[in-house]
C-alpha cells in the first residue's frame, strides 16, 4: 500500500517510514530494568512438548516477541529429556536463528539435559524468536544393518520458555504498546454502559486477541484501587475520555505520593481514538469515545503493520479497506505452511490447519491441490505419499524416482470438515541403507507454495454451526438487550467467545439493539441471551414450551434442560432467510463461560461453565431427540412403535391396491 494512501486514511503522529533497526544496542537500555516476561512451549499450544524420533528428524519454533519493542536478557531456557536404545547411537542440536548453538550426544538409557542460551535479535520489526531442534541417529557403522528398528527419542519439555526483559519506559506509542499486550490481556470497560458503537469495537477487539491464542478477562473499570497484573498481562481501557480522566484521578489519590504521574493520558490526547495512559507497570492502551470496530482495525488488520503508529494518540479519520479473499482457493501458505522444506531420510510430514473461518462467502472447500518437488532418491526406489483429512486416509500414491514436481487433486467428501481441520501430507521413502552400500542419506524434499484447498460454489443454508462462518465473511449483526449494554461484562465475554470461533478475522460487525423496532438483521446474526429476533423461525428447543428435555431411543433422559441455572442453548436459527445463531437461557441472564465454547457440528448445542455439554443435529441424527411438555407422551408412543405403524401402513396400503386392482379387473367389459 502507497504511503500516500495511508496519509489519507489516517491522522497519524508519524509517517510511513519502515525501517530497519538494530536490536541489541538497544537492547542494553532494556536489561537494566523492566519487567521479564516468559513464553512456554505449552502456552504455544504444545501441551505435551515435543518429541524427535527415527533416523533424522527436525521441528522449528517460532517464539511470538513484541515487535518494535526493545527486548533484553533474551534467553531460551529449555529441558530435554531422552530415552535411547543399547547398541543405538544419537545426537542432538539446537540452532537458533537458523545458526547451532548447542549440541551433545545421548548415551544410552535415560537423561535429562538443561540449557540456557542467548538469542540473537537483528531487527525490533521482528516479532517472533526462532529455535529449531534437530536430531539424528544410527544403531551401527555396518551397512548392511537396516537401520529402521524403533530406538530413541528426544523431548523437547513444555515448560522450555524464551524469557526477555522490556522497559516499560521505551514503550511510548501505540504501535509499541499493541505489540507488548503479552499473552494475557484484560479489557476494562465502562461502568457507565457503553454505546453499541464501544460494545462493537469490544467485541471486535476481544475476539481478535482470542484468535491469536491470548487469554482474555473483561471487567469494569477500577473504582479505588489500581488492578493487580503480572508481567504476562496487558491492559486495555475502553470508555469516554471524562471517565477515564475521573478513575485516573480517583486512583492517583488511593496511591497517594508515588501516583502524581499516574494513570494520565500521553500527550493528553487530544481529539485521539486510541491513546496511551500511563500506570505502575507497562502502559495501558486506551480506546476512547469515537471508537468503533472499523477504527479498531487500525491494530487488529493485518496490514496495519505498514502504518506507523509510532505516536502515543492516534486519530483514524477514515475507513480502513477490507482484506481481499481469493474466491478460487487457499494457500497453504494461510495453513501453516511456512518454507515447506523437509529433510527426508525415511519420512517427513507436513502438518497443517484449515479452520472453516477461512473460507469465503458463498464457497466451500472441494479439493486439496498439492503440488510436491519429493526430491531424487538414490537408486530407483520409488516414494509414497498418503494424504490425511481428520486423521482419514484420503489418497495413498506411489511417486516414481526422478525427483520431478508431482501434482495431486484429493477431493474432499461431504461431512468430513468441520470447524477445525488437520490436514497431514506424509512423504516416505525406503532409505538405502541395509544394503552393504551406502549409509541413510537425508535429501531435501518441499511442499511447493502453488498447493492449495480449492473452492467450489455452495448457496447451501447453513445446518452446522461451523457453516455459519462463510455466512458471516461479508459480516454478521450481533443482537443485544438494552440491559446488556448497561452492564456489559458477561454479554461482552459470551460474544467475544462465540465470535472468535465463527466469524471470520477482519468480517464486519454491527450491533443491534433489540426491543426497540421490528427491523430485522440484514445480515446472518448472534442473537444474545433476551434479544429479541424479529420474525424468527421456529427453534427446535423453545424454553418458554414448558418442560424440556433430551431423551435416548429408550426414553430415558439424558440431559433435564428445565428451569437449569447456568446453562446455555445454542441453536441455529433463521429470521426469513437470513441464517444465524440464537442463544438462551432459562432466565435470560448470561451464566459463567468456559474458556471457548467450540461450536461445531450440529444445529443445537448445550453447554455450561465446565464446557461443551453436548451437542447434535435434530434432522440428521436419532440417537436423541428433544422432549417438551406435553408432547412427550406422543412422542414416545410414536417412537416406541413407529415399525409396527409402518408395517401396519404399508398392509393398509397394501390391502387398498389389491382391492382396487380386483374391483377394476371384474369391472372390465367381456370380451364377445
Amino acid at each position: 500500500m502507497r504511503p500516500s494512501l495511508l496519509a489519507s486514511l489516517l491522522c497519524l503522529t508519524g509517517l510511513v517510514a519502515p525501517v530497519a533497526i538494530a536490536a541489541d544496542s538497544a537492547a542494553d537500555g532494556a536489561a537494566g530494568n523492566g519487567v521479564t516476561r516468559s513464553i512456554s512451549l505449552r502456552e504455544l499450544g504444545y501441551a505435551e512438548g515435543i518429541t524427535l524420533s527415527g533416523i533424522a528428524a527436525r521441528q522449528d519454533l517460532y517464539f511470538p516477541l513484541p515487535a518494535w519493542v526493545a527486548t533484553g536478557d533474551l534467553r531460551l531456557d529449555a529441558r530435554l529429556t531422552g530415552v535411547l536404545a543399547d547398541g543405538q547411537r544419537a545426537a542432538v542440536q539446537v540452532l537458533l536463528a537458523d545458526q547451532p548453538r548447542w549440541t551433545t550426544a545421548l548415551k544410552p538409557g535415560s537423561q535429562e539435559a538443561r540449557l540456557s542460551l542467548a538469542l540473537p535479535r537483528a531487527d525490533l520489526r521482528q516479532g517472533f524468536a526462532k529455535a529449531t531442534l534437530g536430531w539424528g541417529a544410527q544403531w551401527t557403522d555396518n551397512r548392511c544393518v537396516d537401520q529402521r528398528l524403533p530406538g530413541g527419542f528426544v523431548t523437547l519439555e513444555p515448560e522450555s520458555a524464551v524469557t526477555y526483559r522490556i522497559d516499560p519506559a521505551a514503550i511510548d506509542n501505540v504501535r509499541a504498546a499493541w505489540s507488548a499486550l503479552g499473552p494475557r490481556v484484560s479489557i476494562l470497560v465502562s461502568r457507565d454502559g457503553l454505546t453499541p458503537a464501544q460494545f462493537q469495537a469490544a467485541v471486535a477487539l476481544a475476539a481478535s486477541l482470542l484468535r491469536e491464542g491470548r487469554q482474555v478477562s473483561i471487567a469494569p473499570l477500577p473504582q479505588a484501587a489500581a488492578p493487580d497484573a503480572d508481567a504476562g498481562t496487558g491492559t486495555i481501557w475502553l470508555a469516554s475520555r471524562a471517565e477515564i480522566e475521573a478513575t485516573g484521578e480517583r486512583l492517583r489519590q488511593a496511591a497517594g505520593p508515588r501516583g502524581g504521574g499516574l494513570y494520565r493520558l500521553r500527550d493528553g490526547g487530544e481529539g485521539a481514538d486510541v491513546a496511551l495512559l500511563t500506570t505502575g507497570g507497562l502502559p495501558a492502551l486506551v480506546l476512547l469515545d469515537n471508537i468503533d470496530g472499523q477504527k479498531l482495525r487500525l491494530l487488529t488488520a493485518g496490514w496495519s503493520a505498514l502504518a506507523d503508529t509510532a505516536g502515543a494518540a492516534v486519530r483514524v479519520a477514515g475507513r480502513l479497506p477490507a482484506a481481499r479473499q481469493d474466491d478460487d482457493g487457499i494457500a497453504f501458505a494461510a495453513l501453516g505452511l511456512g518454507e515447506g522444506v523437509q529433510e527426508l531420510v525415511d519420512r517427513a510430514e507436513w502438518p497443517l490447519r484449515l479452520d472453516y473461518t477461512q473460507v469465503p462467502a458463498g464457497r466451500r472447500p472441494a479439493a486439496l491441490e498439492i503440488e510436491l518437488a519429493p526430491g531424487s532418491t538414490i537408486g530407483d526406489r520409488p516414494q509414497l505419499l498418503h494424504v490425511f483429512v481428520n486423521n482419514t486416509l484420503l489418497r495413498s500414491v506411489t511417486l516414481p524416482d526422478g525427483g520431478a514436481v508431482r501434482r495431486l487433486t484429493v477431493p474432499l467428501p461431504d461431512g468430513l470438515l468441520g470447524r477445525s481441520n488437520a490436514i497431514r501430507i506424509l512423504l516416505q521413502r525406503q532409505p538405502g541403507g541395509g544394503d552393504c552400500r551406502e549409509a541413510p542419506l537425508a535429501s531435501p524434499a518441499q511442499l511447493l507454495p502453488g498447493s492449495r484447498v480449492t473452492l467450489a460454489p455452495d448457496e447451501a443454508v447453513p445446518s452446522d454451526f461451523f457453516a455459519l462462518g462463510p455466512a458471516m465473511a461479508d459480516g454478521a449483526t450481533l443482537l443485544v438487550t438494552r440491559a446488556q449494554l448497561k452492564e456489559p461484562v458477561s454479554a461482552l465475554t459470551l460474544a467475544a467467545r462465540v465470535a472468535a470461533d465463527l466469524m471470520p478475522a477482519g468480517a464486519p460487525l454491527a450491533v443491534m439493539v433489540t426491543g426497540e423496532g421490528e427491523a430485522r438483521p440484514a445480515s446472518p446474526f448472534i442473537a444474545l441471551p433476551g434479544a429479541v429476533v424479529p420474525g424468527l423461525s421456529d427453534l427446535p428447543v423453545r424454553l418458554d414450551g414448558g418442560a424440556v428435555s433430551v431423551q435416548d431411543r429408550g426414553g430415558d433422559t439424558v440431559l433435564d434442560i428445565t428451569g437449569a441455572r447456568g446453562l446455555i442453548t445454542a441453536q441455529l436459527a433463521r429470521a426469513g432467510t437470513v441464517p444465524g445463531l440464537s442463544l438462551s437461557t432459562a432466565d435470560g441472564s448470561i451464566p459463567a463461560l468456559p474458556e471457548r465454547l467450540a461450536l461445531d457440528r450440529g444445529n443445537v448445542a448445550f453447554a455450561d461453565q465446565t464446557g461443551l455439554l453436548m451437542a447434535f443435529d435434530t434432522v440428521r441424527d436419532r440417537a436423541v431427540r428433544i422432549v417438551v411438555a406435553d408432547e412427550a407422551g406422543w412422542a414416545d408412543w410414536l417412537d416406541r412403535f413407529r415399525i409396527v405403524l409402518v408395517l401396519g401402513a404399508w398392509i393398509l396400503v397394501t390391502l387398498g391396491a389389491v382391492g382396487a386392482l380386483r374391483r377394476w379387473y371384474r369391472s372390465r367389459a367381456p370380451k364377445v
